[in-house]
């Protein structure tokens, strides 16, 4: 009995953290977006923009829009959640109005704003 109490217990709390995690879903995306912006733009933190490599075309085929970032080759979907993937990945699929922003308020807002054109306009 006292085995089922505490089950029941860890249920709520880990379907409590389940429902914070889906209220928001681009929580996770606005953060990892933010920290890379502050990477890019601000060289801090540090430990960060050491891990953010750009890319360097061998050729300029058309003028650069916006500055790409190399993004790891990975083997298993586990590795495609670590930031020195997922930032690259995230940064080079955003569109050129959110990236060449100055502040990281306008960049939030921008963010957001495309967050939500891609959830509910497509």
């Amino acid at each position: 009995m006292c085995c089922d109490a505490e089950q029941q217990q860890d249920q709520c709390q880990a379907s409590a953290a389940v429902v914070t995690l889906s209220a928001n879903p681009g929580a996770r995306q606005t953060q990892v977006a933010t920290l890379t912006f502050k990477a890019h733009r601000m060289s801090s933190p540090p430990y960060l923009s050491s891990l953010l490599n750009d890319h360097i075309p061998s050729r300029t085929l058309r003028p650069p829009s916006t500055p790409r970032r190399i993004v790891p080759r990975t083997r298993t979907e586990l590795a495609k959640r670590a930031f020195c993937v997922a930032a690259p990945s995230l940064w080079n699929s955003l569109p050129v109005d959110v990236v060449d922003t100055n502040t990281v308020l306008t960049f939030k807002k921008h963010f957001k704003t495309y967050l939500y054109h891609c959830a509910y306009l497509t």
